[in-house]
């Protein structure tokens, strides 16, 4: 189970690289689950399958852009605590 949202992002982008990497054309996603994935990430295949399916970079991308908001604004507040 992930800490936050980006950590799960990260461990799901790590399992979509493992299996792009030992996806080969004949080469079929359940051989790549039991062979790679299981091993490495243990998880189910229902889980592997609903990880390909999410578009990590777009919601890392959306999490950071979040971030830097935050971040402005959490300074500002600050500022003005200490005035």
């Amino acid at each position: 189970m992930a800490y936050n949202k980006r950590n799960k992002l990260e461990r799901i982008k790590q399992v979509q690289d493992t299996a792009r990497k030992h996806l080969l054309p004949g080469v079929s996603m359940i051989h790549v689950f039991n062979t790679y994935i299981h091993p490495q990430f243990k998880i189910s295949r229902g889980v592997f399958f609903r990880y390909m399916n999410v578009p990590v970079k777009e919601e890392l991308d959306k999490l950071n852009n979040n971030d830097n908001n935050g971040e402005t604004k959490f300074k500002q507040l600050e500022m003005e605590l200490f005035k």
